[in-house]
This record gives structure tokens, C-alpha cells and sequence, in this order.
């Protein structure tokens, strides 16, 4: 029954999906058909984030709007526009820009039909939070091109969330917790009822460590086998989960840091994305104040003069370079 439900889900998204594309493809027509000099562009925006993208600049270096862009594209739907050169202007083309924000998100849409040369598109998005893509199809011809802009979210992994002990980033989406360098050397031999074990190595802690507990938000981060690079500079992708404490860790160097479970961290095959503030404002649902720690290579939480327990420095906490990137995690 379950399934059936959500089957029946799906097919209703995918069919309001596909009337908003019907409806595009009918106002890009009426734009077309009024579209009449020399050079000219029918643009279509196709939003399939789940913001709302509201129009905060435009422009023409060269001709008009026919019609203007939507001032607002609701989440999952398209917005189209047109642009032409002036009536009876000589040696001029249709350039132009608009640019659409949303939460986290700034999308600029650039296009150029020019009087002499290929037409040419150009798409730019910056993301606070890392999740969105883009790509653009630039239409041929002097007269009514048609352009293309997507604008799309990416997959992202749950399940990763702060250890209250030593305050790094950890993988929480499997039965074992890994390794917590703060309780490490805390699993002794315990007997019936909890008391300490008689006897050959009764009462001596076992060489190892506890796994991580979780507290606070579940965090998200997108990946290398869904994103390939970064779209722009305020992201990281040399990050890895840990294989033996399942922590997350910078993986840009030849040296792995300290890893609880002994030795250096070992990587497993995905590179993971983590966005980073410059001078940005957060998104909704965007923590910062994550840094790397120097010592043990580490993601951890900063907060308060208290910065967990580190795997090289054991008590005295994780330390970090203060003009290094000030990391920010999506949560929900």
C-alpha cells in the first residue's frame, strides 16, 4: 500500500511537472510570434530547484525586452522572455543580462545575439550552500534564437552529524559509530551487573575506542558521484569519509592527520563538497563556524572556548588557523 502511494505521488508530480512545461512552451511561442527585427531572442528559465527565484537586476548593452523577464519563478516551473535590437537600428544586436536570487542562490543569465559572429550564452551561479547546478543551450540564427537556461538541484547524502564529544563531523548512517578520539581508552572489561571483570586482564581499559554520539542537526553533503567539480570558488571538494573512524576529513595533502583508530585517516573513493562563507550571507538552514582542524586534519564545531578533543592533541582540543575558510554545513 505504501508503494502504491508513493507511486501515485510520483505520477502526479511528474505530470504537474510536465504542465508547467506544456504551459512554457506556449508562452515561448506567443513570444515568438511577436518578436519582429533583425536580431532577436526567446529565453526560457527553467527553475527546477525548489526556491523561488526572484528577478534583482537587468539590462541591455544592446536592444530591448519583448516581453520583460517574470519579476518571480516559483520552485519547479519556467519563466520565459524576449529580447530584440531596436526597430530600424543598423548594426546591432540583442545583448543582454538578467539576474534571479533566491535563498543561498544568485543566478546570472547573460545572452548574445550580435549583428556579426555566433550567438553565445552564457550562465553563472553562485551558491552559499553548494546544491545548485546549471547549463545552457544557446539557439542559432539572426531572428528569434531560442536560448535555454536550467537552473537544478543536486543529490545530497544525510545522516552526517556533530559528535558531542569531540565535536567533529561524522557519517551516522550505519550501525557502527566509528571512532571518538574523546573516549578513547574507555572500553574496559566489565563483569554481571556492570562491575569491573576479575581475573586476567580484569579491570584495565582495552586498547581502542568508544563511537561517536550524535546531538544537534543532520547535516547534508553533496558528493563527487553526483556533482563532478565544483561550479564556483567557495567550495572544497578534497574532503573524504574516514573508512576507519568514519569522520569526515581534508584529504588535499599527502599527510592524512590523526586518526583515532590509529595511524593517518584513510579515505574512501568519494571527494565530498563543503561550502565555505565569503562574505556571503547564510542560506536558511546553513550553519557556520565549522572549521579544519591543523592537527588531526578533521572537520570540527567551533563554538565557545571549549574545541573538543583531538586525536593529536587529545585535551587540549582542536586547533585551527583563524584566517582559514569558515566552513557551512546544510541542515535540515
Amino acid at each position: 500500500m505504501a508503494d502504491d502511494k508513493e507511486s501515485k505521488g510520483l505520477t502526479v508530480d511528474i505530470q504537474k511537472q510536465v504542465e508547467t512545461i506544456r504551459k512554457t512552451l506556449g508562452d515561448l511561442k506567443a513570444i515568438l510570434d511577436q518578436l519582429n527585427t533583425a536580431r532577436s531572442v526567446a529565453a526560457r528559465i527553467i527553475n527546477n530547484t525548489d526556491l523561488t527565484l526572484t528577478a534583482s537586476f537587468q539590462e541591455h548593452e544592446s536592444g530591448d525586452f519583448w516581453p520583460p523577464p517574470p519579476q518571480v519563478i516559483a520552485p519547479r516551473s519556467g519563466g520565459v522572455f524576449g529580447s530584440q535590437s531596436r526597430s530600424g537600428a543598423l548594426f546591432t544586436g540583442a545583448v543582454g543580462t538578467v539576474h534571479y536570487e533566491g535563498d543561498g542562490l544568485t543566478a546570472f543569465f547573460d545572452w548574445n545575439n550580435p549583428w556579426a559572429g555566433e550567438n553565445s550564452s552564457v550562465t553563472a551561479i553562485h551558491s552559499s550552500t553548494g546544491r545548485y547546478r546549471e547549463w545552457t543551450v544557446a539557439g542559432a540564427g539572426n531572428e528569434k534564437a531560442q536560448f535555454e537556461y536550467t537552473v537544478f538541484q543536486i543529490p545530497e547524502e544525510g545522516s552526517w552529524r556533530s559528535c558531542r564529544d569531540c565535536q567533529t563531523l561524522y557519517f551516522d548512517g550505519v550501525a557502527d559509530k566509528g571512532s571518538c578520539p574523546a573516549r578513547l581508552m574507555e572500553r574496559i572489561i566489565t563483569g554481571p551487573g556492570g562491575g569491573l571483570k576479575r581475573g586476567p586482564g580484569g579491570g584495565k581499559p582495552i586498547p581502542g575506542s568508544l563511537g561517536h554520539r550524535a546531538e544537534g542537526f543532520e547535516y547534508f553533503l553533496s558528493h563527487s558521484a553526483t556533482v563532478g567539480p565544483p561550479p564556483n570558488n567557495n567550495q572544497t571538494a578534497p574532503w573524504c569519509r574516514c573508512t576507519k573512524c568514519f569522520a569526515l576529513f581534508y584529504d588535499g595533502s599527502p599527510q592524512k592527520g590523526a586518526c583515532p583508530g590509529g595511524g593517518g585517516h584513510s579515505g574512501d573513493r568519494l571527494g565530498y563538497l563543503v561550502p565555505y562563507r565569503n562574505h556571503s550571507q547564510l542560506a536558511l538552514r546553513q550553519q557556520d563556524s565549522w572549521r579544519i582542524c591543523d592537527a588531526c586534519y578533521g572537520l570540527f564545531f567551533e563554538h565557545g572556548p571549549i574545541l573538543g578533543r583531538c586525536s593529536s592533541r587529545g585535551d587540549e582540543g582542536h586547533e585551527f588557523d583563524p584566517a582559514s575558510h569558515n566552513y557551512a554545513l546544510n541542515y535540515r
